[in-house]
């Protein structure tokens, strides 16, 4: 709806793009960082009251998962915001009302 808004005030496409994809860029970093970091405290967790055994965390999360996500977050984030760059504000803003 903000980018209905932008483009009814004026504003290029490019500039749009640019905000939306910072926006899912920040949500990806987020939320797959959040995801990794809840994910090495509940195995901790478990390796050291349930197994008993030393916990030894592995660099995959942070080198493929948190990447992976992020970029995935960003691709369909834009993905599914492409119809707002392509049709008309006046048209965007009668479907949303």
């Amino acid at each position: 709806r903000e980018s209905v808004l932008l483009r009814t005030l004026g504003a290029q496409s490019k500039q749009i793009l640019k905000i939306n994809a910072l926006e899912y860029l920040f949500l990806g970093v987020l939320g797959s960082g959040v995801g990794v970091l809840l994910s090495l405290l509940s195995s901790f967790l478990l390796a050291y009251f349930i197994f008993d055994t030393p916990f030894i965390p592995s660099w995959v999360p942070f080198l493929v998962v948190l990447p992976g996500i992020t970029l995935l977050v960003l691709a369909i984030g834009l993905f599914n915001s492409r119809g707002v760059l392509n049709s008309p504000p006046l048209q965007v803003l009668r479907k949303e009302g």
